[in-house]
């Protein structure tokens, strides 16, 4: 576990409340953060009922979740812990998807540095910045369903 206490409470087992308070219909369509840090997040969705699209599969509105919040997750952990108000806010997702999304999805972003370049220099300049991210969702099998670039945009509030 993380000494930050930033990091211990998006990876603790009360984080799903959080989810349901803020953000419930990623508490519905099954968003769980696995493991997050500074510098990657890995979060885990399951195909449930809730999540499903007429095809058996997950919903491709539900995957696009899925990738924005493992970039949005990482961003938001390092806002809050730099202590300033900085405001975030998501311009632009491009997302392929390459085969069904079945059983247990992960999608990882390891884009942890250059979104805290991104909001460090909004920070030291005063000025917006912008940062895509890129996540990764892979099945049970290791196999790449979908990708996802995320184009986020930073500035103090």
């Amino acid at each position: 576990m993380e000494d930050n206490k930033v990091l211990q409470r998006i990876n603790s087992r009360f984080f799903q409340l959080y989810l349901l308070r803020h953000l419930p219909l990623a508490f519905f369509a099954g968003v769980n953060p696995k493991y997050v840090n500074f510098n990657e997040a890995e979060i885990n969705m399951k195909f449930r009922w809730i999540n499903q699209n007429p095809f058996g599969s997950i919903y491709f509105a539900a995957l696009c979740m899925g990738g924005e919040f493992s970039t949005g997750i990482i961003a938001q952990a390092l806002i809050l812990d730099s202590k300033v108000k900085v405001s975030m806010l998501l311009l632009n997702i491009e997302d392929n998807f390459i085969k069904k999304a079945k059983g247990l999805v992960v999608f990882k972003c390891t884009d942890g540095k250059s979104i805290n370049s991104a909001i460090e220099r909004a920070i030291a300049t005063k000025e917006g910045t912008e940062v895509t991210a890129y996540s990764e969702a892979k099945n049970e099998n290791g196999d790449v369903i979908a990708t996802f670039r995320c184009k986020w945009a930073f500035r103090l509030k």
